[in-house]
């Protein structure tokens, strides 16, 4: 607290200092030159470092909010593993807005989480429905909000692993 308000007295005087500069700079003569402002660093700066979100693994400052680049760097073993619990995190997800109508998958065991998450892996995988499908309109609203995600699911990870094999390596 004390050192939040230390650098915000800080930061004034800083503004108030660049004020004065430039406002002196008016009132010099024709054949005057302005004297150079502060430099850029002690003008006050609208986000500081203290603002990024910041997590420590191994060492190392990371920002957790950047999986793109995790995504990149990672071991081929823990990318399928994180791509596998991926899709069996949406799947199951799924399967239980699902299970909120018990009547909603047509010839599917009321109350089966079995034939839920199968139902779900059918549609996310745009596989098409055997005997099972979508009974009223809640179920038909979970199934085309999953189709969606499931088609941008399977794009982002296409666009990944293209990345990654792509990318070059030092050898």
């Amino acid at each position: 607290m004390a050192e939040d308000a230390a650098r915000e007295a800080e930061l004034e005087a800083e503004v108030e200092a660049a004020d004065a500069i430039g406002s002196s700079a008016g009132a010099l003569g024709l054949g005057d030159q302005p004297r150079p402002g502060p430099p850029s660093a002690a003008l006050p700066r609208m986000f500081t470092r203290r603002s990024r979100a910041q997590i420590e693994i191994r060492g190392r400052r990371r920002n957790p909010l950047d999986v793109y680049h995790w995504l990149l760097t990672t071991s081929w073993l823990v990318f399928a593993a994180v791509g596998l619990a991926s899709y069996l995190g949406l799947n199951t997800l799924f399967a239980g807005l699902y299970l909120l109508d018990p009547h909603g998958i047509e010839h599917a065991r009321v109350g089966s989480f079995a034939d839920a998450f199968f139902f779900s892996v059918e549609t996310i995988g745009t596989i098409g429905y055997g005997a099972m499908a979508p009974g009223d309109t809640y179920a038909n609203l979970v199934m085309t909000a999953e189709n969606f995600l499931g088609l941008t699911f399977v794009a982002v990870s296409t666009g990944v692993i293209f990345a990654r094999v792509s990318r070059p390596t030092a050898r």
